[in-house]
């Protein structure tokens, strides 16, 4: 995972807490304001509800005067402008009183729970018609870097941290499935659907052992089984009324996606306590090796759970999985690390 990627819900969180440290810091309302909240919101469209992989939100000059106008006067821009000229200035104004504020807003940031602050870089375009591109990038609030130190054998990793990293465009057969709210008759209709299922089975049964109609049951049989191998390619969305979080089927993802997660979350904006289910990417960097971690399916002892495991050295290098806390543990008691006890056999050797 690049240093580039950042936790969506995160970046949203110090987007907001940003925003609010500015505005209580500001006397009176001002147009650099406007466009960095401009500038937040397409960020998260971006990511959320066009489903852009972080590496492509990128905008150009023209695109967040575009914003901007749009933000402030409800129209798009109809006049000529200097909007490099313009967009520069709210970029420097944003950045001054950052640094200005630097102290006050990292306190605020570390009593808000924050690890990292905002900031805007940009990427330079190469040759001509090719245009620099602006997004927001987090930097850490607290300059950890440190000597590159190899984990040896005996050494402890303790934790691993999960980042959502994308919320991926599905396939343009099944576009439609990578968010749906449970709301309204989709809400019956989700949990219909396995009782239905299961009721097939059952009359099923009850033609062939109790009615003795070989006939009707050998059609309640035929019904119950297409069904079903129609309903087995969603059942992931289906396991989700215990497990809130799947392994997302392979056949839903573009090619450009290893794998993802089906997650089932709570409506914040609803009253009730209806959910909706959402594609999504988490990923980490492997502490071992610095490789991506995936979060797939277990197998074996890990069984019906969902683990990291390390794009390099996926048999040794695994973690566990907690979609809530976006956190992890070592699976390994051997191997590059140790987090339990020697065993007997490894005290011996």
């Amino acid at each position: 995972m690049t240093s580039v990627q950042y936790d969506i819900e995160v970046f949203e969180s110090i987007l907001n807490h940003t925003v609010n440290f500015l505005e209580a810091n500001r006397s009176e309302t001002s147009d650099w304001l406007t466009y960095i909240r401009a500038f937040g919101a397409e960020t998260l469209n971006s990511l959320r509800n066009k489903h852009q992989p972080q590496a492509k939100v990128r905008f150009t000059y023209d695109e967040l005067w575009e914003f901007f106008h749009v933000a402030k006067y409800k129209s798009l821009p109809t006049e000529v402008v200097d909007a490099k000229r313009i967009i520069k200035r709210y970029d420097d104004t944003f950045r001054g009183t950052i640094e200005k504020l630097s102290e006050d807003y990292t306190k605020y940031l570390l009593e808000n729970g924050c690890s990292f602050k905002l900031n805007i870089a940009s990427i330079k375009g190469g040759g001509a018609g090719n245009k620099t591109k602006y997004y927001f990038r987090l930097e850490p609030l607290i300059d950890n870097k440190s000597p590159e130190v190899n984990v040896r054998l005996g050494s402890s990793v303790d934790l691993i941290e999960y980042r959502l990293v994308e919320m991926p465009n599905l396939r343009w057969y099944a576009s439609w499935l990578s968010k749906i709210e449970l709301t309204g008759w989709r809400r019956w209709l989700y949990v219909s659907i396995p009782i239905f299922l299961l009721l097939e089975a059952y009359f099923a049964f009850v033609a062939f052992v109790h009615l003795k109609d070989f006939a009707l049951g050998f059609f309640g049989t035929l019904v119950f089984i297409v069904n079903f191998v129609v309903f087995l390619p969603f059942s992931a969305y289906f396991s989700l009324t215990n497990s809130r979080v799947a392994e997302a089927p392979i056949w839903l993802l573009p090619l450009s996606v290893r794998c993802a997660q089906l997650v089932s979350v709570p409506i914040e904006d609803l009253k009730s306590k209806s959910r909706k289910i959402e594609l999504r990417v988490y990923q980490a960097e492997c502490p071992i090796c610095g490789a991506e971690v995936d979060v797939v399916k277990g197998k074996g002892e890990f069984k019906n759970r969902l683990i990291g495991q390390c794009y390099e050295a996926g048999n040794e290098h695994i973690f566990s999985f907690d979609h809530v806390t976006k956190k992890g543990v070592p699976l390994r008691s051997n191997g590059y690390y140790r987090v339990h006890k020697l065993s007997k056999s490894e005290k011996a050797d």
